[in-house]
């Protein structure tokens, strides 16, 4: 499945297609008719409770999740140690999951999101980075990881919009035909989760055409399987997720997709290290649960050598 490219990012080659959905069979429409369970901020850092996942601050007195020139960007705090989502379409959307699989999808089943969890920006180049939960379907829930980071890889091809920045610091709209070229997939881990390492360059479909080595950019991904538990809100709830107890009730064991990515310019690749600085301290609560875990030895991936893994 191939999906166009589908928001703005505030930075030269901050990758459009990183706010696309996951192609994952979700379906995003519309408004939103409930806001999902919402993320906390803490003098410790962030907290994604929905998934069961936290990121410590680096620096906790600056309030900085990573320190350097690197700045919050879908985050705006109103007051010290106070936050508020930015919630202009290029920052929310509505994510709709048939859970119960029967066919349609229902007022509880829609709800909005950030799509985004964190998004970074660099103040002294292009460089942007993220993070990004997204729940899937349950008949997506046993696909590969291999197939999963294939297809979110295929998602960032197309048409899409950049918002480069002049000399005077002003946004200009860019439209470029991106497609993602992968050098490298290899083992990895995310925590105690199994997570594969993708390094791509970026093209423009249309400057290929007249040079096959052109490209503009860097593309570095860890993409997860992460597990994680939903409270059964009534005897009547359907769902195809499995029903388990835990702490005296009945949860619903789901599955989301966890990724960390990072684009940057080629002259500053070297910022896409920042996913080795956010991902050691991503850590897990009880919330949330090991799908599959990591391979004993990282190497590369076979048949990642190439555009398809």
């Amino acid at each position: 499945m191939r999906l166009p490219l589908a928001a703005t990012v505030v930075a030269t080659v901050a990758l459009a297609a990183a706010c696309a959905a996951d192609p994952l069979t979700m379906k995003l429409k519309g408004d939103a008719v409930r806001q999902a369970q919402s993320p906390a901020w803490s003098s410790s850092g962030y907290d994604e409770p929905r998934f069961g996942w936290r990121l410590p601050f680096q620096d906790a007195a600056g309030r900085r999740l990573v320190n350097g020139p690197w700045r919050l960007a879908n985050w705006i705090e109103t007051a010290p140690g106070r936050w508020e989502p930015r919630r202009d379409p290029g920052y929310m959307h509505t994510v709709e999951v048939d859970d119960d699989g029967d066919g349609r999808v229902s007022d509880g089943e829609r709800r909005a999101e950030l799509l985004f969890d964190v998004v970074l920006t660099n103040d002294e180049d292009d460089s942007t980075a993220w993070i990004k939960t997204r729940s899937i379907e349950p008949t997506a829930a046993r696909r590969k990881l291999e197939l999963v980071t294939r297809d979110y890889i295929d998602s960032l091809s197309g048409l899409g919009t950049f918002a480069h920045m002049d000399a005077f610091g002003r946004a200009q709209a860019r439209t470029r035909n991106v497609t993602p070229i992968v050098r490298e997939v290899r083992e990895s881990h995310l925590g105690s989760h199994r997570a594969l390492r993708v390094a791509a360059d970026l093209a423009d479909m249309n400057e290929l055409r007249i040079n096959p080595d052109a490209r503009f950019g860097r593309l570095r991904l860890l993409v997860a399987r992460v597990g994680y538990y939903v409270e059964r809100s009534s005897t009547a709830e359907r769902s195809m997720w499995p029903a388990v107890p835990w702490h005296g009730r009945i949860y619903w064991q789901k599955t989301a997709i966890l990724v960390l990515g990072c684009v940057s310019g080629l002259d500053d690749s070297a910022k896409t290290s920042v996913i080795d600085e956010l991902a050691p301290r991503l850590t897990f609560t009880e919330k949330s649960f090991v799908i599959e875990a990591p391979r004993p030895i990282e190497g590369v991936v076979p048949g990642s050598d190439g555009s398809t893994i």
